[in-house]
This record gives structure tokens, sequence and C-alpha cells, in this order.
């Protein structure tokens, strides 16, 4: 907030800067950059790439894990999508190749994506109960 109660707003990646009059005018100015926050960025690209993707691969990937409806949904923390399966294998081996397209390295890579999965209490009790 500036000395004169308006609220100053700061892009990182773009480098640029603005004032906004209140706080709708803070929800209008995130709103236009929610989509671009989601993906990764080109300096990002460029490092999981590097090495035959050798970052990508090595870099800890955390799931979580639930189930409902007879399918188990996968999720990474910073996407909005979840991968769907019967099995939690076919819903961790989606997430992954759902990975490997947001960071656009080639698919055949998601088996050897370094994936943790925690499973939510859902899920747990289908196990139990199976």
């Amino acid at each position: 907030m500036t000395e004169d109660l308006r609220y100053h707003c700061y892009d990182h990646g773009a480098d640029s800067d603005t004032v906004a009059a209140d706080t709708t005018a803070v929800e209008s100015w995130l709103k236009d950059r929610e989509e671009a926050a989601r993906q990764p960025s080109p300096v990002i690209i460029e490092m999981a790439s590097a090495d035959s993707w050798e970052l990508l691969k090595s870099h800890p990937f955390r799931l979580r894990v639930s189930w409902s409806d007879g399918y188990y949904a996968a999720s990474v923390a910073a996407l909005a999508e979840a991968s769907f399966g019967r099995s939690i294998a076919e819903a961790v081996n989606g997430a992954g190749e759902m990975i490997c397209q947001l960071f656009g390295a080639p698919v055949e890579f998601a088996p050897d994506l370094t994936l943790a999965a925690e499973l939510d209490k859902t899920a747990v009790r289908h196990i139990r109960t199976a």
C-alpha cells in the first residue's frame, strides 16, 4: 500500500508496476495475470529442458491423490487440472504426462519423472475397503 492508501502492484516477470485505487482494481490486475502465472516461465522451461530434461526428471513433483465415484484423481498443486484413472497407477501416470505437457517435454519422459504421491482420506478409505 502506498502513502496515499493506494495499492502498488508489481509484476516481477514483466518488470512492470501499476498503482491501483482499490481492491477491485487489484483483483482485476491479478486476474489478468492468473493464467500466465500458472505456466512455467521461459527461463524455467529452458532450465528444465537442459541436458535432455535432466532437471525436470530429477525435480520431485508432489501429487495429491483422491478417490471418488470409481476414479482416482492425481493433481499437482501448481496445476489446476487433475489426471483421472480407475487405478492409482493410471492417475499418477496421467499426472506425469500432464507435467511433461506443461513444460513442453516429450511425454515419453513421464515414467522418468520423480513423483511423490500423497493419498488423501478418500483414497486411503477406498484402498482399505477394496
